[in-house]
């Protein structure tokens, strides 16, 4: 028979019907009153191991009980719940015989405990096909009638991330801070971490690395750029005209004058001659410099492009001088 001390199932004496004890038997009750033992000490997890390795070798819904019982205590309580329910599952399969009322009671009462801390949480995948493990164990898929699958996580054993079993589905986890692990085939692992509220209820969005923010190409400036600022060009031409007239007037009066047969009038004529010519090299100079720019100078970026370097400011301007004439610049 078996009493209940301080949650913990633990047993009083052997049925005077039971066979006799092979040495499996016998480790595994061994095994039993160590993990026994160890969670009067609070020692939950040394508790948990010892009572796994008897039920490994002798089944039996105590045995069951009591781990669900040091799940619960050390706070994984979908481990619990899941090890609860299959105390009282074991317990109907043997026809009532191996758990007390008190054992019953006791199971069912910290099923709906468990059940009360337990989050709910909606998950949706990203990209769909993506394989997902939680706190490096996959997920157990307990239900797929419903509107959305149903998952828990933290149940099963260490392994690598499985396929979801849809890209919206429902997941069960104990409350706390867990790392979620999306992976996608041949794009690596994407870890993200999520705290949960005992019993809250909530809905998360779980992405791979098709969906994370790779680098990518510039976007190709689709603005007109600026006209060229042609105003140098025609501020040359406009300089080379005036020249050209101020010339051609010019040798008509040098012309006119040379021929008038006057010393006075032909050294005039000699000077308006000399004006001619240098009015001529301004409209030529003008001429040449507008061409040039017109033929070179570039488009402007448009505001907001890419750049390189910001050039010198060109410029053009006439210039006249002791003995000279001329347009000067830069560009």
């Amino acid at each position: 028979m078996f009493a209940v001390s301080d949650g913990v199932a633990q047993t009083e004496t052997v049925s005077p019907g039971v066979p006799t004890e092979t040495p499996e038997v016998a480790e595994a009750r061994a095994a039993f009153a160590k993990g026994i033992e160890l969670a009067r000490q609070g020692r939950w997890v040394d508790a948990l191991s010892a009572l796994t390795r008897s039920n490994e070798l002798r089944p039996h819904a105590v045995t069951t009980y009591n781990i669900g019982y040091c799940e619960r205590s050390l706070g994984r309580y979908t481990r619990a719940r899941k090890m609860l329910a299959k105390a009282l599952a074991d317990q109907k399969a043997s026809g009532e015989k191996e758990l007390s009322l008190d054992l019953v009671t006791a199971a069912r009462g910290y099923w709906v405990e468990s059940e009360q801390q337990i989050a709910k949480v909606t998950v949706t995948v990203v990209p769909e096909n993506a394989s997902v493990k939680v706190d490096g164990r996959p997920l157990e898929i307990v239900a797929t009638d419903g509107p959305r699958p149903v998952v828990l996580a933290g149940t099963r054993d260490v392994g690598p991330a499985e396929i979801v079993p849809a890209k919206i589905f429902d997941v069960q986890i104990d409350p706390g801070t867990h790392e979620f692990v999306v992976s996608t085939k041949d794009q690596g692992d994407v870890a993200t971490t999520q705290s949960f509220s005992p019993g809250a209820s909530v809905a998360i969005q779980l992405n791979g690395a098709e969906s994370r923010d790779l680098p990518r190409k510039p976007a190709d400036d689709v603005r007109a750029p600026e006209q060229p600022n042609r105003t140098p060009a025609w501020v040359a031409f406009g300089i080379g005209g005036a020249g050209a007239i101020v010339g051609t007037v010019s040798g008509a009066i040098a012309f006119s004058k040379k021929n008038a047969g006057i010393d006075e009038q032909q050294n005039a004529g000699y000077r308006a001659a000399d004006i001619a010519t240098g009015a001529f090299i301004v409209a030529g100079v003008g001429a040449v410099v507008g061409v040039v720019w017109l033929l070179t100078v570039p488009a402007k970026k448009a505001t907001g492009g890419p750049t390189t370097a910001t050039p010198e400011r060109s410029f053009v301007r006439p210039y006249v001088g002791l003995a000279s004439i001329g347009v000067e610049g830069r560009f």
